[in-house]
């Protein structure tokens, strides 16, 4: 790839406040391929929405340095390596890596590769930091082998921007919760052993369903004891409330949809009984599901 190096130069951005951004340019490198959101309402002024979103090339020597970031984005590494460094701390990242860049954080991304390609997305919105929270997104810098099939949200936000078929800002909210969701449950495994993954696994396939500690125990050949020591141990909570929690997850998302009754989301995510799910929706997340749709569909 010696043909892609050329003059480099130096940048420097003082943006509004504490924020600044510095890096280094390498001939015509980096290359950004972005999309930007085009509509009358501002992605900050949305529950949560995309700003922008594409393909970023870049070659060895480029780097990108970030003050009290004033933006989120997801870096989802496609080829050659990239180190990332957040607020102190350093990664290397190769292909099937994903790295965030936090709000108010203060990071580095340099390519260390002779040729880097990675997907961007960067999202806003006035629910965002509060997703973050809940999701337990918001103190992660990188998730390792990202599953294949999350390139396929990618790929739908990115068509989505380019195309902006009707309804498409709504169906962006969407698909941006379902991504942080994903990585979310991809986040929340991180150093399980292999039998606490496969019940994880099982669990996100049946969250939908019945399901008690005896069934996970004949399931996996296990003692309920055991299983109960696997969450505690490895999640912090038990068995149940992780169904719980992952059911109310799938809950938020589908409740964005507007179409779909409050009835019907409650009883594609397992109850049966649409005042349990209303009041186990209201004991975690502080309101009703209704208000919740209230809040976050209003644009």
């Amino acid at each position: 790839m010696e043909n892609l190096a050329g003059k480099v130069v130096n940048i420097r951005f003082r943006m509004k406040g504490p924020r600044a951004l510095y890096g280094q340019n390498v001939g015509d490198f980096p290359k950004h391929h972005f999309t930007y959101l085009v509509s009358e309402v501002l992605p900050e002024n949305q529950a949560l929405q995309v700003r922008f979103s594409g393909l970023d090339e870049s070659v060895r020597g480029v780097w990108r340095r970030r003050e009290n970031s004033d933006l989120f984005s997801l870096e989802f590494v496609q080829k050659g390596q990239y180190e990332f460094r957040q607020n102190g701390v350093c990664y290397n990242c190769g292909p099937g890596d994903l790295f965030l860049v936090q709000i108010g954080g203060d990071s580095c991304m340099r390519t260390i590769s002779e040729y880097s390609l990675k997907k961007t997305i960067s999202i806003a919105g006035t629910s965002l930091v509060s997703i973050l929270n809940s999701l337990n997104l918001a103190q992660v810098d990188v998730i390792r082998n990202v599953p294949e099939h999350v390139n396929g949200i990618f790929d739908r936000i990115f068509l989505l921007m380019e195309e902006r078929p009707e309804n498409y800002l709504h169906e962006l909210s969407i698909q941006s919760f379902r991504l942080l969701l994903e990585l979310s449950e991809r986040s929340d495994t991180r150093g399980c052993p292999e039998l606490l993954n496969r019940m994880i696994r099982y669990i996100g396939e049946q969250f939908d369903r019945g399901m008690t500690i005896d069934q996970l125990s004949r399931k996996f050949g296990v003692s309920s004891g055991t299983v109960f020591r696997l969450f505690r141990e490895y999640l912090g909570t038990s068995p149940m409330d992780y169904v719980i929690h992952l059911r109310m997850k799938h809950a938020r998302c589908l409740l964005l949809e507007q179409q779909s009754s409050i009835k019907s989301i409650a009883d594609r995510v397992g109850y049966r009984n649409q005042l349990y799910f209303s009041s186990e929706f209201r004991r975690i997340y502080g309101m009703s599901p209704r208000d919740f749709r209230k809040k976050n569909t209003s644009y």
